[in-house]
């Protein structure tokens, strides 16, 4: 067995029975961790975030505790847009149906409310690990 340092773009990502779900386009890590939070997969139903937790890393693949339809059923965030914001994460946890910690995101009487006060992302996750194509572009 592997840690979450060895998911990076191009692995695979199985499901709970197996099945090939995609490979990791992206990587986010959590704000303040940096540690590996979230994966991104692109499937048919557009982009999907999938946890790192509980997900194990066996033979160079990550496997998910979560059927493919699960995954596929998931909100959709755009990954593209360089963060992924507490709420979000907590709609994630929320449809994974992994505990999250709330009170940091009522703490602020809005989710996000210092995301449009301060112009600055409130923690949350961010890609640190992208696919790219040749020259550099994604």
């Amino acid at each position: 067995m592997s840690g979450p340092d060895e998911i990076v773009p191009g692995v695979t990502v199985r499901d709970e029975d197996g099945g090939v779900v995609g490979a990791v386009r992206l990587v986010y890590a959590d704000d303040e961790t940096r540690r590996p939070e979230w994966v991104v997969i692109d499937l048919e139903e557009g982009a999907r975030f999938v946890p790192v937790f509980p997900a194990v890393v066996r033979d160079g693949e990550v496997h998910v505790p979560f059927s493919a339809a699960t995954i596929a059923s998931a909100p959709y965030f755009d990954p593209d847009a360089g963060h992924l914001f507490r709420q979000n994460e907590a709609d994630l946890y929320d449809h994974y149906d992994l505990p999250y910690d709330r009170t940091a995101i009522l703490a602020v009487g809005q989710p996000n409310a210092e995301d449009y006060t301060s112009g600055q992302p409130a923690p949350g996750t961010q890609p640190t690990h992208s696919a790219q194509a040749p020259g550099g572009a994604l």
